[in-house]
């Protein structure tokens, strides 16, 4: 796992960038935020032993978007 310094590092360094791409995706603020707070945790629980790479957190953050905009589909 990599240290805690590096980590808060990579959140501040990307937590806005990643939330604006998140809310232009999805277009709720809401949903925007749950799936950025599961992108990171996803994220460090796979890959935290990693150096930080954020095109990685991005490809999860729009997989767990596509994911969301599916069961939001199948419950209509």
């Amino acid at each position: 796992m990599i240290e805690t310094e590096s980590i808060m590092r990579f959140y501040q360094q990307y937590r806005e960038s990643f939330f604006a791409y998140l809310l232009r995706f999805t277009g709720d603020t809401e949903l925007a935020g749950e799936i950025m707070q599961e992108s990171f945790t996803r994220y460090l629980e796979r890959y935290g032993h990693r150096p930080c790479e954020p095109r990685l957190l991005y490809t999860i953050g729009r997989n767990a978007a596509l994911d969301a905009f599916r069961r939001k589909r199948q419950t209509v």
